[in-house]
């Protein structure tokens, strides 16, 4: 290309770059999108008072609440879902109580977005010889629990079914877990997914409301939370996830281990592996949601990708400086500083690997 064309194509790619700019500073001031409302308008939204709700450790019962025993026995869990942060369960729930009110027709499953069976299994409700109540129920449905996804695939998850008292505020009912009976069948087994154990915990949920009773205060209620602790099978991350892409970087390390007079076929083992990580990255992502930080295979890729470029560097650096001509003890030492180099790389990225399955395990 001759000097005058090079130069029309700069002009050419500086425009593009400069509309680039121009409709990218027009996007961030706003210029697709309406302004937001001034609240000291007439026409504005109004501003309210802002209410959160908590979850708390619930510490002693009221003295004169009705204290409700609550138990779960789970059957089976399954369609794991981090996308939707929901899973599917179907578990035995019972309830012992002492006294009038009536605890099952109150019953909430707070986090259940998708009811399939609430069946009670005892009618009429069974007294016991101590003159407790109880009622046995089967249920089968779909509930909500926030994924922590940091982790990625070496993660442990809890998912939580919680119940609560739809009617009856702290002061009236109090529901305690029956740890002696909480549990799961030996039959509940989730693919991809290792059963650790079950945990259990009594709460206070503070909505930070009147619900729209001008004359009650915030409200609190009683509940009790029962969480199914699961851990994703290392096996995964080792034979699917990490055996690939240590497979790669040893392709990329052999570069080093070639003499640097075979320029060209060095140059394309670092080039060919950061190809296939971009590839072997998106892949192995794709079991999870888009999540707005990286995830702990997003670091393992990214320390990946640094040995990939420090690879290609020095392969590059020794093209530059190597001859055919050059001394043969010039040459022996710069092979000799690239099996350095591998070694430092293969010695970090493999020790870096085993502290982070260790410290997960």
């Amino acid at each position: 290309m001759s000097r005058p064309a090079r130069s029309r194509a700069s002009l050419v790619w500086l425009a593009v770059l400069a509309l680039g700019l121009v409709m990218g500073l027009v996007t961030a001031c706003g210029g697709g999108g309406s302004a937001p409302a001034d609240p000291a308008s007439g026409d504005a939204a109004v501003a309210v008072a802002t209410t959160t709700g908590t979850l708390k450790p619930a510490g002693d019962p009221d003295p004169n609440a009705t204290v409700v025993t609550v138990g779960i026995y789970g059957i089976n869990a399954y369609a794991i879902d981090p996308s939707a942060n929901t899973f599917y369960m179907s578990a035995y729930v019972w309830l012992r109580w002492h006294g009038d009110i009536d605890p099952v027709a109150t019953l909430e499953f707070a986090n259940m977005t998708e009811e399939r069976l609430r069946k009670t299994l005892l009618d009429p409700v069974m007294e016991l010889p101590n003159g407790d109540k109880l009622q046995q129920l089967k249920i089968q449905g779909r509930f909500f629990d926030p994924y922590n996804l940091s982790d990625y695939p070496l993660d442990r998850q809890s998912i939580s079914i919680y119940v609560e008292d739809s009617t009856y505020t702290a002061d009236t009912v109090v529901y305690q877990a029956d740890t002696s009976g909480t549990g799961y069948d030996s039959s509940l087994q989730i693919p991809g997914w290792d059963v650790t154990g079950m945990t259990v915990a009594n709460l206070v949920h503070e909505y930070g409301t009147n619900f729209g009773d001008p004359a009650a205060g915030a409200s609190t209620y009683s509940a009790a939370e029962f969480s199914l602790n699961i851990a994703r099978l290392r096996s995964m991350f080792l034979w699917k996830l990490l055996l690939p892409l240590l497979l790669v970087l040893c392709t990329n390390w052999l570069a080093l281990v070639l003499p640097p007079r075979f320029a060209d076929a060095r140059m394309a083992m670092p080039a060919t592996a950061l190809l296939t990580t971009v590839f072997l990255q998106q892949s192995s992502l794709a079991a999870i949601p888009q999540v707005s930080t990286l995830v702990l295979m997003d670091v393992i890729y990214l320390m990946a990708y640094i040995a990939i470029v420090a690879t290609a560097a020095r392969v590059i650096l020794a093209n530059l400086r190597y001859r055919p001509d050059l001394d043969a003890a010039v040459v022996a030492r710069m092979h000799r500083t690239d099996l350095v180099l591998l070694t430092v790389q293969a010695v970090v990225v493999i020790g870096a690997l085993v502290q982070m399955v260790v410290s997960r395990s």
